[in-house]
């Protein structure tokens, strides 16, 4: 087989290990030249006994395109661990692809029914692993470890389609010794790994090549950026993660983080907790409220103050967020979404906050919304929402997602010196509210000699910051706060992007993950068609870019695509008095059906143009 590139997926039951052997498979990848895109998924159901909803897989497209920004609809190999996973994914797998079964966990008569209830042209692998593992000569392997090393075994034969040569796996070996395993787990990895590997040599019929027609990165190049810690594997949380440290190391400023653990958000805190230093202070809140409150007073105490959550802990911090806009301090909320109402779907995705973001609080309460696209796309989105707050004196909604939390990608740690600076508005005055150009307050830290002032929840007096209950000054404090938030149009990161032409027949407008969706559409679609499309990718939600208007009404038709029944629609009709067309293909659990559902109603709507 060769291909310019290959979709594996493993997967199991929680427990198999499947998250393990999917991530060292990646960082192989990238080790060996490979640009990839992963996704994990995992049930957040209680671990039961045959329930075909317990179902843990993990998925990577791997090549040499030089940027792998989708996951992909069908796999080419995959790798199932029981009954179960086979049923639940069989129909992802393309004809002539590969399964690979442990069949050590079927019955002969379950895989036959499965295999012939579908059309597709499979070629089945059977792989007795518990019998290769399970025996005398391998006397030193403790029993209770057999388990835990069946899936490496497996790791090594999979690795064995791909290379011919053990050397290609060893930075496998290298991870593992980074993971802090007892020498008895990791003497069995490494040995088990090699086993697997040689095994696959020998039985497999199938090579899988990876095209190099396009040159790949050189591999001692990768290796350095590698050890140098400027080339990673990274995921979505841990993008914003390292966005916020870069953010507060620029502006010299101390990072307080607080959150209460809530899925698809908890990792961020992990990895931050991970990273600490001096520097950065890791609050676990009680409750949301406490969470977002301690922020708040961080942010006044001089800090940087950050929290995160996901949908029901947002809408907790509603009232908090209000009570930052009114003492116009920095602060950054990462929303990290997922499916609703209340606990609904802890680990679906679904871009279902947006209008919470915008207009949740009571009040006129006017504040920055910004989303993220992809995984490396968030550490960008973090950096700025925090150069927004510190600069804006404001807080900051950043709303990423849960298929952006579990997907990774490479990513190149940029140099703090290449970073845009931060600036932090002082001015010694006896003034707290006393405003520069942009309408910014100055950021006093309590304890300044000479700068005591009054602060908290009522609304303060122009300049002086003393309490008013003058309705023309609240109407005058309204329209300031207001404005200081539409003046971040001046920004370089809110200049013109449009992917194709200013004019044409179709502009699709979208939001969030929804990027690597809309990008496979495009690419999928005949030239002849694909030249009459343009398409628009809004990161900065609030406030809107203004070049939108200059392009919008250049188009016969405009489509808007997101995961939810229709909030960026409404504030697209809302803004320009435009009939647009909603996709909304957020009920569709398949990828390969949202990029049909999407390319089969484009194909229509330009029919009858």
């Amino acid at each position: 087989m060769k291909k310019n590139n290959f979709i594996l997926l493993f997967s199991g039951k929680s427990g198999d290990g499947i998250q393990f052997i999917g991530n060292l498979f990646a960082n192989n990848a990238i080790y060996n030249g490979y640009n990839i895109k992963t996704l994990s998924n995992f049930p957040s159901e209680i671990q039961t006994p045959h329930y075909i909803q317990d179902n843990s897989s993990f998925q990577i497209n791997f090549g040499i395109e030089k940027k792998v920004t989708y996951i992909g609809d069908k796999v080419d190999f995959l790798i199932s661990m029981n009954f179960f996973s086979l049923k639940k994914n069989i129909n992802k797998v393309k004809k002539n692809g590969i399964i690979l079964l442990d069949d050590y966990n079927f019955y002969p008569n379950n895989i036959k029914k499965i295999l012939n209830n579908y059309s597709y042209n499979f070629l089945k692998i059977k792989n007795i692993i518990e019998n290769i593992i399970i025996n005398k000569s391998y006397f030193f392997i403790k029993s209770k470890l057999i388990n835990k090393i069946k899936n490496i075994f497996i790791l090594g034969f999979v690795c064995s389609y791909f290379y011919n040569n053990y050397k290609f796996i060893k930075p496998i070996c290298r991870i593992l010794l980074k993971n802090n395993l007892n020498k008895d787990l990791l003497n069995a990895n490494i040995f088990f790994l090699k086993k697997g590997f040689n095994f696959g040599l020998k039985k497999n019929k199938i090579k899988i090549e990876i095209n190099n027609k396009i040159e790949l990165i050189n591999k001692k190049k990768i290796n350095n950026l590698i050890k140098k810690n400027k080339l990673i594997y990274i995921n979505g949380n841990e993008a914003i993660s390292l966005g916020i440290i870069y953010a507060c190391k620029k502006a010299k400023l101390n990072l307080f983080f607080s959150s209460y653990p809530i899925t698809p958000s908890s990792s961020i805190i992990h990895f931050l907790f991970k990273n600490k230093n001096k520097n950065i202070k890791i609050f676990q809140a009680e409750d949301e409220i406490s969470a977002i409150t301690s922020a708040i007073g961080a942010s006044y105490a001089g800090s940087m103050g950050v929290t995160s959550t996901s949908g029901p802990g947002m809408s907790l911090k509603q009232e908090a967020i209000g009570l930052a806009i009114i003492l116009e301090l920095p602060l950054l909320i990462i929303n990290v979404q997922r499916s609703g109402p209340s606990t609904g779907i802890p680990t679906k995705s679904e871009q279902s906050d947006l209008m919470q973001a915008l207009y949740g609080r009571h009040g006129i309460s006017s504040i920055p919304v910004f989303s993220s696209s992809s995984p490396s796309n968030c550490f960008e989105i973090a950096y700025n929402s925090i150069k927004v707050a510190i600069e804006k004196m404001t807080p900051v909604i950043l709303l990423s997602e849960g298929i952006l939390s579990n997907s990774s990608e490479k990513f190149f740690l940029p140099k703090l010196s290449k970073l845009e600076n931060i600036k932090i508005f002082k001015k010694k005055t006896y003034k707290p509210y006393y405003r520069n150009n942009n309408f910014v307050r100055p950021w006093i830290v309590p304890g300044t000699y000479g700068l005591e002032h009054t602060i908290g929840s009522l609304e303060k007096e122009h300049i002086t910051g003393k309490v008013s209950y003058e309705y023309k000054n609240h109407n005058l404090m309204i329209k300031i706060r207001e404005k200081k938030i539409n003046y971040i149009y001046n920004y370089n990161f809110y200049k013109k992007n449009i992917i194709g032409n200013d004019f044409g027949k179709i502009l699709l407008i979208g939001w969030g993950s929804t990027y690597d969706i809309i990008i496979s559409v495009i690419n999928s679609l005949p030239k002849k068609d694909s030249y009459f499309i343009s398409y628009i990718h809004i990161n900065y939600i609030n406030p809107f870019p203004k070049w939108i208007k200059d392009v919008i009404f250049n188009f016969k038709k405009v489509i808007i695509i997101e995961l939810n029944q229709g909030q960026l629609i409404n504030i697209i009709r809302y803004k320009f008095l435009i009939d647009a067309i909603p996709l909304n293909p957020y009920t569709l659990n398949s990828e390969k059906l949202k990029t049909n559902y999407i390319i089969y109603n484009i194909k229509k709507i330009l029919n009858n143009l």
